[in-house]
C-alpha cells in the first residue's frame, strides 16, 4: 500500500540522517535529486561494473536519431512515469475500495557549454502531469506504511516541477543552483527510489516542505570538502496552499516566510567500497508562522 504525503509544517531542529548512497559515481559535492534519477542506483549492488551509469546513453527507438542529435546540441530529454494504486479489498475502513494516480514526470536539461559557451552552466526543467485518477478520496483511510500521511490535493492537472539554473565552478566542486526548486532535491535524500513512501517525516512536518514535485522559490550552495564529504546551505520560500497553484503564479502567490537548510555530510560510492553509505547532519529553520506546539498539543 503507497501514499502520497501531504507535506506541510513549521518549526526549527536538527536531524541526523543516514541511508544508502545513491550514486555509483565519484564523489561530488551534494547534487539535486530529480525523481527518478536514482531508479537504476539503489538496488541492492555491489559490482562497481554493474552500478556505474555509462557515460554516453546508448538510444534506441524511433526518436534515438533526432535524441541523439539534440544531445550535441546540448538538449536532452527524460520521462518517467509513476503509477500509484491503492486497495482495501479485504481490511481497512471501507473494504473494496481502491484508487489509483498516475504522475507523469517529463524533464529537459539544457547544457550551456553546449548553447552558449558557458562552461558548468545547466538550465534543468521539469514538469509533472497527474493523471489516471481513481476515487481521490479513498486516502482519507489508508497511510499505516508513511506514518499517517496522506496524498495532497491537486486540483490541477499539472504543476511545475523544476526550473532552475546550476553553475559549477572550481572544477565542479562548488555547485551553484536557484530558481523554481525543491529543498527534498537537496535535503533528506531517499533511501529508495519510491517517491511516494520514501521521505523523512520530519521535514514535512516540522521543517514545512511541501510534496516534492511542488516548486517554490529557492536556492542552494554545495561544496565539496574531499571526495567523500560535502557541505550545503540553501534558503527556499515557504508557499501556504501551494498545492493549488500551477508553479507560475509568480508575483500573486502568497509566500509567508523562509525555510533555511544547512548539512554536512559524507557519502561514499560503489567507486571506493562495496557497500556505499551516507550520513549527514541537516538543520532547518523555518521563519514562517506556525502553531504553538505547547498550546495546540
Amino acid at each position: 500500500m503507497v501514499s502520497r504525503s501531504v507535506r506541510r509544517g513549521g518549526a526549527t531542529g536538527l536531524l541526523l540522517a543516514a541511508g544508502l548512497a545513491l550514486s555509483g559515481t565519484a564523489a561530488q559535492a551534494q547534487q539535486p535529486s530529480p525523481v527518478g534519477q536514482f531508479n537504476d542506483q539503489t538496488q541492492p549492488r555491489t559490482d562497481p561494473a554493474i552500478a556505474a551509469k555509462p557515460g554516453d546513453p546508448v538510444r534506441v527507438g524511433p526518436l534515438a536519431p533526432w535524441a541523439t542529435d539534440m544531445a550535441a546540441r546540448g538538449l536532452t530529454f527524460d520521462i518517467n512515469i509513476y503509477d500509484f494504486y491503492q486497495a482495501n479489498p479485504t481490511a481497512g475502513l471501507r473494504r473494496g475500495e481502491q484508487s489509483n494516480s498516475a504522475y507523469f514526470v517529463l524533464s529537459m536539461n539544457a547544457d550551456m557549454q553546449r548553447l552558449a559557451n558557458i562552461a558548468g552552466g545547466t538550465i534543468k526543467f521539469t514538469q509533472t502531469f497527474f493523471g489516471l485518477v481513481r476515487n481521490t478520496n479513498h486516502a482519507a483511510d489508508i497511510g499505516d506504511t508513511t506514518v499517517g500521511y496522506q496524498p495532497p490535493y491537486t486540483p490541477n492537472n499539472n504543476r511545475l516541477s523544476l526550473l532552475t539554473y546550476e553553475q559549477k565552478l572550481f572544477d565542479d566542486r562548488l555547485v551553484v543552483e536557484l530558481g523554481r526548486t525543491h529543498p527534498d532535491r537537496y535535503y533528506g535524500l531517499p533511501p529508495c527510489n519510491s517517491i511516494n513512501s520514501c521521505f523523512q517525516d520530519l521535514f514535512y512536518f516540522n521543517a514545512g516542505f511541501t510534496s516534492p514535485l511542488f516548486a517554490v522559490w529557492g536556492a542552494n550552495v554545495a561544496y565539496q570538502l574531499s571526495p567523500t564529504s560535502y557541505i550545503q546551505a540553501g534558503a527556499f520560500t515557504v508557499n501556504p496552499n501551494t498545492n493549488v497553484l500551477s508553479g507560475y503564479d509568480w508575483g500573486y502567490e502568497r509566500i509567508s516566510g523562509a525555510l533555511v537548510m544547512t548539512e554536512i555530510g559524507t557519502k561514499t560510492t560503489y567507486a571506493t567500497t562495496a557497500y556505499p553509505g551516507r550520513v549527514s547532519l541537516t538543520g532547518f529553520v523555518n521563519t514562517a508562522d506556525h502553531d504553538d506546539n505547547f498550546k495546540t498539543v
